[in-house]
C-alpha cells in the first residue's frame, strides 16, 4: 500500500500488528491503525527531515539538525537538540517518562548524545572518531554499539563515556556500516549484528567474523 506523498520516507516503525508509523523528508510522519490500508499525516511541528524512529513504552524520532521527537497522543513533543548535527539513529534503552528516559542518538562527525535527568549531554568528544555514525543500539543504559562511515564499530560498557574500537576484517574497513542490533545480552555475552555495503558481519566480545 503506497502512502500518497512526493517525499522520501526514511524509517517505518510497527507497534502492533495493525498499528505502525513512518517517517521521512520534510518533516513528515504517517500513521496507520488498520495494517497500512490507510496511512493519515500527523504535524511533526518540524521541516527537518526526519531519519529514524524507534520505540520503548514511547515512540520518539530522531533528524537533521538534531532534531528529537515524542509522541504525545496526536501530537509531538519537540525536544531536540541545540548546537547538534544531523542525527541518524537513536536508541532508547529506558523509557517511563520523558523525565525518567535514557535515550542516545548519533549523527554526523562522530556525534553521540545521551538524554538522561531531563537534559542532553554531548558524548562525541568520547567517541574517538569524527567519522559521520549511522547507527547506535544500546541493551540498557552501559552497553551499546554504534556504527558508520569507513568501517567505523565502537563499543561501550559505561554509557558512552568511552569508546573502543572493534576490529573488521581488512577488506571492509573503507564500506560503510548502515545498521547495528544487539542480541544475546540478559546474562549472556553481547553479540551484535551489523550490516552495511555488501556485507554483514557478526561481532562477539570484541572479535568479528564475515558472515555474508
Amino acid at each position: 500500500v503506497s502512502i500518497s506523498t512526493d517525499n522520501d520516507l526514511n524509517d517505518v516503525l510497527a507497534l502492533n500488528s495493525t498499528s505502525a508509523f513512518a517517517v521521512g523528508e520534510n518533516g513528515k510522519i504517517y500513521h496507520t491503525m488498520d495494517s497500512g490500508s490507510n496511512w493519515l499525516e500527523q504535524d511533526s511541528g518540524v521541516i527537518q527531515d526526519l531519519n529514524a524512529i524507534e520505540f520503548n513504552g514511547q515512540t520518539i524520532v530522531a533528524g537533521d539538525s538534531g532534531t528529537v521527537l515524542v509522541n504525545d497522543g496526536d501530537s509531538w513533543i519537540d525536544n531536540s537538540i541545540e548546537g547538534a548535527g544531523n542525527l541518524y539513529d537513536l536508541s532508547v534503552p529506558h523509557f517511563e517518562s520523558l523525565a525518567d528516559s535514557i535515550i542516545f542518538v548519533s549523527g554526523t562527525g562522530g556525534e553521540i548524545w545521551k538524554w538522561s535527568d531531563n537534559s542532553w549531554e554531548d558524548l562525541s568528544n568520547f567517541t574517538g572518531t569524527t567519522n559521520d555514525i549511522y547507527a547506535v543500539d544500546f541493551v540498557n543504559e552501559n552497553e551499546g554499539f554504534a556504527v558508520g562511515a569507513d568501517g567505523l564499530v565502537i563499543a561501550t560498557i559505561d554509557g558512552g563515556l568511552s569508546w573502543e574500537i572493534r576490529e573488521t576484517p581488512d577488506e571492509f574497513r573503507g564500506l560503510s556500516f548502515y545498521d547495528v542490533i544487539i542480541f544475546g545480552y540478559q546474562g549472556n555475552p553481547v553479540s551484535a549484528i551489523i550490516v552495511g555495503e555488501n556485507i554483514q558481519i557478526h561481532v562477539k566480545d570484541g572479535k568479528s567474523r564475515l558472515d555474508a
